[in-house]
């Protein structure tokens, strides 16, 4: 019989329910690392993110869920005072982020602002100030200057120039 074409249906049907596997294990991975992370139980929400990290990574190392869960991954070194790894996670997010907005979107102003203030936390003051300048340039533009945000932002830079000042830095 004519087999070819029914075995190109079960190998497109085999490739989409590998995608939909993938898919609920990346939904069933983030769902146990945000619960996890909301009970402050940060080693399960760790290892769910990387796992999360992982799933995507396979199947496509271009999906735009990467910088969004890499961030979060970040976001739960920062909490277990993981600054180094948390930085990493932070430059590798903003990788993917850059790339999946636009120039003055409040992500890569977000992403920045992680960026920055974790090279507050350690120390780096110096590296800090263009990822920090960055995020309040966006924020200014697109939310003004009175919001949570900007004033987040304004916070770091003003904690950054401090320390630049009481270092002899400046």
């Amino acid at each position: 019989g004519n087999w070819l074409p029914r075995l190109s249906l079960c190998l497109a049907l085999g490739a989409q329910a590998v995608l939909f596997a993938d898919e609920a294990n990346w939904s069933h991975n983030m769902d146990v690392a945000l619960q996890a992370a909301a009970r402050q139980n940060y080693a399960q929400s760790e290892a769910a993110f990387v796992a999360a990290v992982r799933e995507l990574e396979l199947v496509n190392p271009n999906d735009s869920r990467l910088g969004p869960t890499i961030n979060s991954l970040g976001l739960v070194y920062r909490a277990e005072n993981k600054l180094s790894q948390a930085e990493t996670a932070f430059r590798r997010a903003a990788l993917y982020i850059e790339k999946a907005n636009t120039p003055d979107s409040i992500d890569i102003a977000n992403s920045n602002l992680n960026i920055g203030s974790i090279l507050v936390s350690e120390g780096k003051y110096n590296l800090a100030e263009p990822f920090l300048q960055k995020a309040y340039r966006i924020y200014q533009k697109q939310l003004g200057d009175k919001s949570p945000k900007t004033a987040a932002v304004m916070a770091q830079m003003g904690e950054m120039y401090r320390n630049l000042h009481d270092n002899g830095q400046s």
